[in-house]
């Protein structure tokens, strides 16, 4: 079919469906009647009679959702990893805030598998709330002394609600 010896990217034919998806770069190159481009498109439809093509212009762009229900175009969490949240804590001057802040990480971190549905979750929600400038300046911290808070509203399950009741059916079960 083409015997060029060089890879075009930014096509994809499907022949069972007959479906030819370019992307915008390939369609722009395609402008030319002299590209190779050009030349391929030619002879996809000159070859595969009732093509369909595609054009591809960009990603949809994702959407998250947090508990609240808000949408935003953004992670709330990306970029802040278990490493990196580790490493950011190990930065920070040696004091008793300090202390208690890395104490207050170790306990969310252990605890939080056994009672939150996502620990990852708890943990990231509670560094963000300790350090709200860290996704826009993390080294004012450096200089700052930062107040430990409670961690305790972290630990918090959502379906400690729908969990209680079951259990205390058990135990009317139990004692009848």
């Amino acid at each position: 079919m083409f015997t060029d010896s060089t890879v075009i990217k930014g096509y994809k034919l499907d022949i069972p469906t007959k479906t030819l998806s370019l992307t915008a770069a390939f369609c722009k190159a395609m402008n030319d009647p002299q590209s190779k481009e050009y030349k391929l498109y030619c002879q996809f439809v000159s070859d595969i009679p009732g093509l369909s093509v595609k054009r591809k212009s960009h990603n949809t762009p994702v959407k998250y959702q947090n508990s609240n229900g808000i949408v935003t175009k953004r992670n709330q969490f990306k970029g802040v990893t278990f490493e990196r949240i580790e490493f950011f804590l190990n930065m920070l001057p040696d004091n008793k805030n300090t202390k208690q802040i890395k104490d207050n990480y170790q306990t969310l971190r252990e605890n939080a598998k056994g009672v939150c549905n996502s620990p990852y979750a708890a943990v990231g929600k509670w560094f963000l709330a300790q350090f709200p400038k860290y996704k826009t300046n993390p080294l004012a911290y450096l200089k700052e002394v930062v107040v430990p808070i409670d961690i305790s509203s972290f630990l918090e399950a959502k379906n400690n609600v729908t969990e209680l009741p079951r259990e205390e059916n058990q135990e009317q079960e139990k004692t009848a």
